[in-house]
């Protein structure tokens, strides 16, 4: 039978069966949901991911704000995360932030300000309130070891909330 087209009968299946056939979809890793993880295991995971600041980095070692959260950010992402660091994903992360309407940046950012507000020169009636002060007037540096434990305290509460 003459037409527009002419193909073979192999052809002409091979033509239908490709125009039917459906790309088969891309699979996507898995979501961790963090709201099953213990206080434990997330403390424990999230710190192994928070770790990596502190290798470069002395606990008592103090840095500004922006350059703090830079370099948690890029703690928590999945850039060469081995063992315990490899629990958490920051895609994770980002999942249980989004259900309490957040990101990980803006958390980080908040444990952040929150920090480097507590560094902020004591006035005297502070400090005779609070004896203890005296021993430094500055009140509390903003330090990579208080960062990593506020960074990860407010991760925890925002994974908590997020229930």
């Amino acid at each position: 039978m003459p037409g527009i087209l002419s193909l073979s009968h192999g052809a002409a299946w091979l033509l239908i069966a490709g125009l039917t056939l459906t790309p088969a979809p891309v699979p996507t890793a898995a979501r961790t949901d963090l709201d099953s993880f213990t206080d434990e295991r997330l403390d424990r995971d999230l710190q192994a991911e928070l770790n990596e600041v502190l290798k470069h980095h002395r606990p008592d070692e103090t840095g500004d704000v922006a350059t703090m959260q830079e370099e948690i950010i890029e703690a928590l992402s999945d850039d060469g995360d081995e063992g315990d660091a490899s629990e958490i994903t920051l895609a994770d992360l980002e999942a249980e932030m989004h259900e309490d309407n957040t990101t990980v940046a803006d958390v980080v950012h908040a444990a952040l300000e929150h920090l480097d507000q507590a560094s902020l020169p004591r006035s005297p009636f502070h400090l005779a309130i609070w004896p203890g002060a005296a021993l430094s007037p500055g009140g509390v540096r903003p330090t990579y070891g208080l960062a990593v434990r506020d960074v990860k305290r407010n991760l925890i509460r925002e994974i908590r909330a997020a229930k």
